[in-house]
């Protein structure tokens, strides 16, 4: 059953309609006129649908910017678009099938659309959300956004998976929340930069470029174009250069090393095995420009036994102690590691994760377990943070969700245990309301398919003022008992009186009992005044033919709705009975219907 509440309507955008197909196959259109349709079984909505799996508020379409929307409204059974549940604010095009409960929505070109609509073909079929990886300019791989998280990586378990050497094992992550895809950082440690910005997280826009080291990753809904593509960001270029550079300046120590022991392992063997240094590094200030003198190797002086090794000039202390100021990759972990055993909260966790992205710590294997860990944490805590606030505003179904996404072996475990008993409890009482609801909204159903319609209900105003009409001063109902005495109430409106004597056996005017006469018409009228109009009818087409009996028959055939067997009554009625007080009123009658010359 639909019913369409009469609200404002606007002719702007194109011409749509809504084609609403029930369990039973009939089908109500209702033009897409509106601006907003709210659809379920409460009333109120635009659309309602009455079906028991129909939540009260269950979905809403909605017209931006010349297109349509859907969106479920929390709804218990969901909402399908084209046979898949859908998550957040999905566009709508004609051919797109929207499933609620037992009902089947299809959007449709409105046939017949006025010249002044805006045509329907100005209206682009919607575009799938989109991830096109680019390598160094060249477009590789494309993938398909679907409803469900996603994971971007060089890992086994993402689900788009990038082996480029600036991407991390896991690198970032991607959720679908309100219709709109959220990125965040998943603590790598070349980090996440969107429109050439670093950034945690962030809302994508169409059109968005995503950089990871020398990876590109384009966010547009349809394909990408070509004349799209854009060349990658300062920043991403300097991050990209950041491992050559380490590496440069990890193999300029390494050669450093190397010739520093060669030197020392030559002057012990020429000291004899002295224990004095042989080797120290030289500032020679008298040298133009610091160049290095005869003898030097690389900035390192080699020195021979007998050789004074100077103190080294304040300013080269001064520079030696500014470069070792900064912690060593141990202390930074160090310090992650008694943050992480503090952390309680997903801020917390996020600074842990924060520290260890630090570039000192890129290639430790340690820091990149921890790092793991923190972010499995991270998750855990700010899923069992939602859970609690679901339960705080009485949504126990999101709440179940949010605590199956805790993990048994993460540290909020034992926090989320307790909360499952009262998830379950919230979630029985709001089903039994919803059943309640239900019932109510049965029992109401109920209420309007026992009342009888208007017709039916003025038939019977009718049947029983011809009773009373017929029926002798004090004459008793048949059936009655003999030492009954008062009234009784038989149906809505209608009272019987009942006499003391009623139900013993006429008498002639000697005493004996008289034969027994016809009482056709008494049960006759016991039975329409109990709401059996058929009964009556059967009674009434058996019994013999007297006045009474045929007035009560027409008055039963009229409250039936059956015209012809009126008519028929009504004519055995001034064929019999020509003088008899409804003659003339049936005559006329048949007149009027042409029943009579």
């Amino acid at each position: 059953m639909l019913v369409t509440c009469d609200r404002r309507m606007s002719t702007e955008g194109p011409v749509y309609q809504i084609a609403i197909v029930d369990d039973e196959g009939q089908v109500t259109t209702v033009p897409m006129l509106r601006d907003e349709f709210t659809i379920g079984r409460k009333e109120g909505n635009v659309i309602r649908l009455t079906e028991r799996n129909v939540s009260r508020n269950h979905a809403r379409i909605v017209r931006e910017n010349g297109r349509f929307f859907l969106t479920d409204q929390g709804s218990y059974n969901g909402t399908r678009l084209n046979g898949r549940r859908i998550r957040g604010k999905m566009p709508l095009s004609p051919g797109d099938e929207v499933g609620i409960g037992d009902y089947t929505l299809r959007i449709e070109v409105l046939e017949g659309a006025t010249a002044g609509a805006v045509p329907v073909a100005a209206v682009e079929p919607a575009k799938p959300a989109q991830i096109t990886v680019v390598v160094e300019g060249k477009p590789n791989t494309v993938y398909i956004l679907s409803d469900v998280p996603h994971v971007i990586g060089r890992g086994d378990e993402c689900t788009i998976r990038i082996e480029e050497p600036g991407v991390a094992r896991v690198h970032a992550r991607m959720h679908l929340v309100q219709g709109r895809w959220f990125i965040e950082d998943a603590g790598s440690g070349g980090g996440l930069l969107v429109g050439g910005q670093r950034v945690r997280s962030k809302v994508l826009d169409p059109g968005d470029v995503i950089e990871m080291g020398r990876v590109q990753l384009y966010y547009t809904l349809g394909a990408l174009k070509p004349e799209d593509l854009r060349p990658r960001s300062a920043a991403a270029r300097g991050a990209s250069r950041l491992p050559m550079v380490f590496g440069m300046v990890g193999a300029l120590i390494a050669v450093v090393g190397v010739v520093y022991l060669l030197f020392l392992s030559g002057g012990k063997e020429r000291s004899g095995g002295a224990a004095a240094p042989v080797a120290s590094v030289s500032f020679d200030a008298g040298s133009p420009g610091g160049a290095a003198g005869a003898g030097e190797v690389g900035g390192v002086v080699a020195h021979g036994p007998d050789t004074v090794v100077g103190a080294v000039p304040e300013a080269a202390a001064e520079a030696v102690s500014v470069a070792s100021a900064g912690p060593s990759a141990e202390e930074l972990l160090a310090r992650a590691r008694a943050a992480a055993a503090q952390a309680a909260t997903v801020d917390a966790w996020n600074a842990v994760i924060e520290m260890l992205a630090a570039k000192e710590l890129a290639a430790d294997a340690a820091a990149a377990e921890l790092r793991a860990s923190a972010t499995r944490e991270r998750d855990a805590r700010r899923a069992l943070d939602e859970a609690k606030q679901a339960m705080r505003v009485g949504d126990p179904a999101t709440a179940s969700k949010r605590l199956a996404a805790v993990p048994p072996d993460v540290r909020c475990a034992a926090e989320a245990a307790p909360m499952w008993n009262d998830v379950i409890v919230a979630g029985r009482e709001a089903a039994r309301a919803e059943r309640v609801e239900d019932l109510e909204t049965i029992v109401e159903a109920l209420r309007q398919i026992v009342a009888p319609p208007p017709r039916v209900a003025r038939g019977r105003e009718e049947l029983e003022a011809a009773l009373r009409r017929l029926s002798p001063p004090g004459a008793p109902p048949a059936g009655a008992d003999a030492g009954a005495a008062g009234r009784d109430v038989v149906g809505p409106g209608v009272e019987v009186r009942v006499r003391a004597d009623a139900g013993a056996a006429p008498r002639d005017a000697g005493g004996a009992a008289a034969p027994p006469a016809d009482d056709s018409f008494d049960r006759a009228r016991q039975m329409v005044l109990a709401g059996n109009n058929q009964g009556c009818i059967d009674v009434l087409s058996r019994a013999p033919q007297s006045s009474r009996n045929i007035e009560l028959l027409v008055t039963c055939y009229k409250a039936a709705g059956r015209m012809p067997d009126v008519y028929n009554a009504m004519l055995s009625y001034v064929t019999r009975y020509p003088t008899a007080r409804k003659a003339d009123e049936y005559r006329a009658v048949l007149r009027a219907a042409g029943r009579l010359p």
